[in-house]
């Protein structure tokens, strides 16, 4: 082999080389990059979800905010709420000319998960439809409450007077 063959088959042998270790190279790279791509499109796609989750929760909150709120009315938030629900009461029963009697008003607490409630007790007397239509309208307060006792009779005098204990949940701050 003479000398110019010689010197074309080196330049190719290390052509070659350098093509394969080019090739090589970019193999490498573009595996490299893939993996990185793969995890960034992971971090994305995260991203994405806690997003779509944040956006899901936000309309969830907008939506309910008037659920969450008649629901914090239907609690008292202290003592003084019972004075202006007696108030409601006392002035409904003279309305529709019912005498009331407030018997006992008092503030309990549940001594197995220290839930507080507001007791009351409340003595009426009228007509018959009168009695039951004001039993009726306690034990549907719009309140997280509920009828302990009651108790209805009819007096001699021919009027009706009923007694009902309601308990009315305060509610933790």
């Amino acid at each position: 082999m003479n000398s110019h063959t010689k010197k074309i088959l080196l330049l190719s042998a290390l052509l070659i080389f350098l093509s394969l270790s080019a090739c090589l190279f970019l193999v490498y790279k573009i595996s490299s990059q893939g993996k990185q791509l793969k995890e960034f499109v992971n971090v994305l796609n995260e991203q994405n979800a806690q997003e779509e989750s944040f956006m899901r929760i936000s309309r969830l909150v907008q939506e309910t905010e008037t659920k969450r709120a008649s629901v914090e009315k239907a609690f008292f938030k202290d003592e003084s709420d019972s004075i202006a629900f007696l108030g409601e009461v006392e002035s409904l029963a003279e309305s529709i000319n019912l005498e009331l009697e407030t018997a006992d008003l008092n503030k309990v607490t549940d001594p197995k998960d220290a839930s507080e409630y507001i007791t009351m007790t409340f003595t009426y007397t009228g007509t018959e439809g009168l009695v039951r239509e004001f039993t009726r309208l306690l034990e549907n307060v719009p309140y997280h409450a509920w009828v302990n006792a009651l108790s209805l009779r009819k007096s001699s005098n021919g009027l009706w007077e009923g007694q009902l204990t309601l308990f009315i949940t305060i509610k933790k701050p």
